[in-house]
Formats: C-alpha cells, structure tokens, sequence
C-alpha cells in the first residue's frame, strides 16, 4: 500500500515535469500542484516539486519563486514536526544549490540552531 502510495507520488511528479517542460499553462500547473501537495507523504517529493515550480516558464520569476517558497514551507513543516535534523538539512542545500533561494535557506538554518 505505501509503496504504491509512493509510486503514485512519483508518477503525479513526472506527469507534472512533462507539463510543465511541454506544454506550461499557469492556470493548469498551479491546480496540479494545489492538488498535488496533499498526496505527498516525503520532505524530498515536496522539494522536487518545488525544484520543478521554481524553475517553471513563468513570464514573471518571482511568481514562480513565490509558489516555491510556500511548497517549501510544507516540506520545513513536515521537518519541523518530526523534529528531523537532517531532513532540515536538506532543505536548506536544495533551497541552496539547486533552488538558489539564499534567503528562505538562512532561515531554515536559523531553525536547525533552535533545535540544538
């Protein structure tokens, strides 16, 4: 059942990736992932799916950094909530690396100094 579960997730991801790289519409790619972001059980499915919106064809990036960010705060949540070091950390080396979002980054870290 959760392995299913999983793999559900990740083709939902996949199809998303396609549509996104395809065939974007905004209207269209932000309900998929509203809907999406329910169904998403781990830390790193939500960050590739923030990975995928903020690196989408938006017209105006800093809508694409804004719908990334609040996808990100659910993957900080879930961490938070399990208390999961390493899953803050990373959070904040995809926020980092691959997002390049430096700011939301240095905030995680602060949650991580909380945690010590």
């Amino acid at each position: 059942w959760i392995k299913k579960r999983k793999m559900n997730s990740e083709e939902r991801l996949n199809k998303l990736e396609k549509l996104i790289d395809n065939n974007f519409n905004k209207t269209e790619i932000e309900k998929q992932v509203w809907e999406l972001i329910n169904h998403l059980e781990t830390v790193w499915d939500i960050l590739r799916l923030a990975s995928m919106i903020r690196w989408a064809p938006y017209e105006n990036e800093d809508n694409a950094i804004e719908i990334a960010l609040n996808i990100t705060d659910r993957a900080i949540e879930k961490a938070v909530e399990s208390n999961n070091r390493e899953e803050l950390e990373t959070i904040i080396d995809e926020l980092e690396m691959s997002m390049e979002l430096d700011d939301r980054a240095n905030e995680v870290k602060e949650i991580v100094k909380g945690l010590e």
